[in-house]
């Protein structure tokens, strides 16, 4: 999803879990090369929150390079020093966190290219030419949460742009808004719940949450049981509101709910006439919320 030698994007209100996707991603990437985590604020997080991810995957994380403090954009020499560590640990990935803090002394919400984001992006290109990394930076959106904050020469800049939200149910929804080699599949939102690790949270797929027997649900099931676990239908729901809730259609849902009551995740909801989420998987669920 992160192309190398470009400037990406993830923007979100404050405390989505936009540094857990971002650390997620990066701990992914750093299975097979090195990482550059430019931890502009809450350094001091980063070691907890990686154990969490180690700890859920049960592997080991030694190519994260953390670098503990903002680098300003808008210093040639920091700018510099930085893509020459990119360059010298040949990072496939460099990561910006938050770049808010990196872009002290300059106009935010100008696009000059002397004092404003067009400036940070010449910058982040000077990072991204010495390393051929791909740099992902995370945002804050602005006052409409709809778009990140600042001039739009960001955007403009990124090949990929996604923005991070929670819903309703308590899912973490990660969407493409831009995507310059776009397909089918890179434009799918992505579902996420926080489960507990160690002293922190790990994002994982919704579909991966709820596993039984090393098998891992189907998105129908998963629809199904998501509809069953919101608050309203937590004591039973007919077939017509978990139809609704789920959007799956009659036929889908019905060798659905088979397959899930075969399996024990639900049983009859006598006095509704409609179907319950077992308690076990209720409680899972509820914990992974």
């Amino acid at each position: 999803m992160l192309p190398r030698n470009a400037i990406s994007q993830i923007y979100a209100p404050g405390g989505v879990g936009k540094s857990l996707i971002a650390l997620d991603i990066a701990c992914t990437v750093a299975q097979h090369h090195n990482v550059l985590w430019i931890a502009a604020e809450a350094a001091g997080e980063l070691p907890a929150r990686r154990d969490a991810w180690c700890k859920h995957h049960q592997l080991r994380v030694d190519r994260e390079i953390v670098y503990p403090e903002p680098v300003q954009l808008i210093d040639t020499r920091a700018v510099d020093h930085v893509a020459a560590l990119a360059a010298a640990i040949d990072a496939a990935l460099v990561v910006i966190d938050p770049l808010a803090e990196c872009l002290v002394g300059l106009e935010e919400n100008s696009s000059s290219g002397t004092s404003g984001m067009a400036l940070a992006v010449a910058s982040m290109r000077r990072i991204i030419a010495r390393s051929g990394a791909a740099l992902l930076v995370l945002h804050h959106t602005g006052w409409n949460e709809a778009h990140e904050r600042g001039s739009y020469a960001l955007r403009a800049a990124c090949r990929m742009v996604l923005s991070l939200r929670t819903d309703g149910d308590g899912l973490i929804v990660l969407e493409p808004r831009k995507d310059n080699n776009s397909s089918a599949d890179r434009n799918t939102a992505r579902y996420y719940r926080l489960v507990s690790s160690a002293e922190s949270v790990v994002p994982v797929p919704a579909q991966q949450v709820l596993v039984t027997n090393r098998k891992t649900l189907t998105p129908n099931k998963i629809k199904a049981l998501e509809a069953l676990s919101l608050e309203h239908a937590l004591d039973g729901a007919t077939f017509s509101t978990i139809a609704e809730a789920s959007e799956l259609g009659k036929g889908s849902l019905h060798s659905t709910i088979s397959s899930l009551l075969k399996a024990g995740y639900i049983v009859p909801a006598a006095e509704r006439k409609g179907y319950a989420i077992k308690d076990s998987v209720s409680v899972a669920l509820r914990a992974a919320q």
